[in-house]
Order: structure tokens, then C-alpha cells, then sequence
């Protein structure tokens, strides 16, 4: 092995003449050491309520006091003053006379008839009528936001050519979604991770698998600043969890649609991330 020194450049070679090391080819090192922990909060979407109802024709019983105009017929006593005519034989006392007549009055007459009635008929009936059917579901509006922090700045017009970035991710508050609870993270609590470029901090899915939200923190160089972007992204996204009440009406032929609660959720997540970055150049 032999070792020269030539022109500030150092060169190793080994006993097979091979070069080793050659500080005249790129070489990496490092000029800064950033350190800072941000904390950040990313805030709740907003969330609305979905609702619908349905009718369906049958499944409430009822009792009802109903009235109806029907045709009655029974056999009944009638009684009637009525104007009564008879043939009668009459003698009169008086002129000494006597003969056959006809004898009208008023008479108070009662007959056993079958009489027919149009009559108003009522009676308690047990009667079955709709139900309505209210659902509510849970509504995520679209949202898109990011927030840009400092970590720290570098030497001025030092140009780096690199950043190796070392993170502990602390969640200490998760945000979830009523149809699947916590939301998942790709990063281990209280453990160093390389944060190199963009890491998934927290992901949700939707049923077909897709991300419906995605939550990143991304580390950069912009100028001489060391930056780190918490940049939150959702679509909207409408549960599949439903809340419903069914409801037979006060009324037969009244609507109810009762107004119903949602589960609470909350898609807010607080973190605490602690950056360690190393700033790199290649010297020649």
C-alpha cells in the first residue's frame, strides 16, 4: 500500500496498484447539523350531514275511530198518529136512526215493519298504514392546505448538495373517521425514521381502497432554509356508516321524519416531529 500526497489531493492505492481513495473525485461531507421539533396540528375537515327518507306503504297498526254512511235495514216497531178511515155501522140515538158510514180521526198507530235506513255507522277499526324510514350519513368535505415551517437555516450561498433527514414522529392526538376509527400511520411513534423527500404521515381509505385522505410531511431546501411542509389532502368522502329512525306517524296521513344524531367524528391529528438534518456537499 502507498500513500502520495500531490496538488492537496491525497491518493491510497494498494498493493495491486489499485486506487483505494482519491480526494481528487467527488467527495461527500458534511457542513451543517440542523436540529428543531415543530409541532403541528392538522385541523379537523369539514363535515355535514347526508339525509334521506323513504316511505314504505305498510308496517304501522293504528286504531280509529271510523265513521261511515251506510244503508241499514231491521225490522222495527213504527209508531205514527196517522188519519184513519173506517166503515162503520153508526146508530144515532138522538133522531132514532142507523146506518152504515165511512168514520175518519187520528189514530196513534204502531206496526212491526222492515224499515230501511241510510245511517251514519261508527266503529273502532284497527287499521294499517306507511312508515318513514330517516337516515343520515356522515359527509367529509374536500379540503386541501398546507403549512411551511423553518427548521433552520444553512451557511449563505453555501449551495448544498445534499440533505440527509432523520425525524422522530410523535402523534399525540389521532384523528379517525366513523367507518374504519383511527386513521392509519405509516410511521412508527417515538422511533427515527429517514425522512428523506415526503413521508406519509397518516392515510384513510376509502371502501374500494383508494386514499380518500392523505396527510404528508415533506423536507426541502429553499434559498438557505431548511423547510418542512405539513400539507393535508383530502376528497370528499361520504360514509357508509348509517344512522336511522323509523317512524309511524302521529296521524295516519301525516309525515314524520324525525330528525336524527350522527356519530361525532373527528378527523383532527396533532404531531410533534423533531428534525435532525444533515447538510451535505460533494468537494472535489
Amino acid at each position: 500500500m502507498s500513500v502520495s500526497i500531490q496538488n492537496n489531493n491525497i491518493n491510497i492505492t494498494n498493493s495491486s496498484g489499485e486506487v483505494v481513495f482519491d480526494t481528487g473525485t467527488p467527495m461527500p461531507h458534511i457542513t451543517n447539523v440542523i436540529t428543531n421539533t415543530i409541532d403541528h396540528t392538522f385541523e379537523n375537515t369539514t363535515h355535514s350531514i347526508s339525509s334521506s327518507t323513504d316511505y314504505f306503504p305498510l308496517g304501522c297498526f293504528y286504531f280509529e275511530y271510523v265513521c261511515n254512511y251506510e244503508t241499514v235495514s231491521n225490522y222495527e216497531t213504527v209508531c205514527n198518529f196517522e188519519y184513519v178511515c173506517n166503515f162503520e155501522y153508526v146508530y144515532d140515538y138522538f133522531y132514532g136512526s142507523s146506518g152504515f158510514q165511512y168514520n175518519c180521526n187520528f189514530e196513534y198507530v204502531c206496526n212491526y215493519e222492515y224499515v230501511t235506513n241510510f245511517e251514519q255507522v261508527c266503529n273502532w277499526e284497527n287499521l294499517e298504514g306507511g312508515q318513514y324510514i330517516r337516515s343520515n350519513r356522515g359527509v367529509a368535505a374536500a379540503s386541501d392546505n398546507s403549512t411551511v415551517y423553518t427548521i433552520g437555516n444553512v451557511d449563505t450561498n453555501l449551495n448544498p448538495d445534499f440533505l440527509l433527514v432523520e425525524a422522530t414522529f410523535s402523534r399525540t392526538s389521532a384523528g379517525s373517521q366513523v367507518d374504519y376509527g383511527t386513521f392509519v400511520s405509516s410511521v412508527k411513534t417515538g422511533s427515527k425514521v429517514i425522512a428523506n423527500g415526503s413521508t406519509v404521515s397518516e392515510t384513510a381509505f376509502a371502501v374500494s381502497g383508494e386514499p380518500w385522505l392523505t396527510r404528508l410531511v415533506s423536507v426541502y431546501l429553499e434559498g438557505d432554509s431548511v423547510k418542512a411542509e405539513f400539507k393535508h389532502s383530502n376528497s370528499e368522502y361520504t360514509s357508509l356508516t348509517v344512522n336511522s329512525t323509523t317512524c309511524c306517524p302521529a296521524f295516519r296521513d301525516s309525515t314524520c321524519t324525525p330528525a336524527t344524531a350522527f356519530p361525532t367524528q373527528s378527523t383532527e391529528s396533532v404531531w410533534s416531529v423533531s428534525f435532525k438534518v444533515y447538510v451535505g456537499k460533494f468537494t472535489i
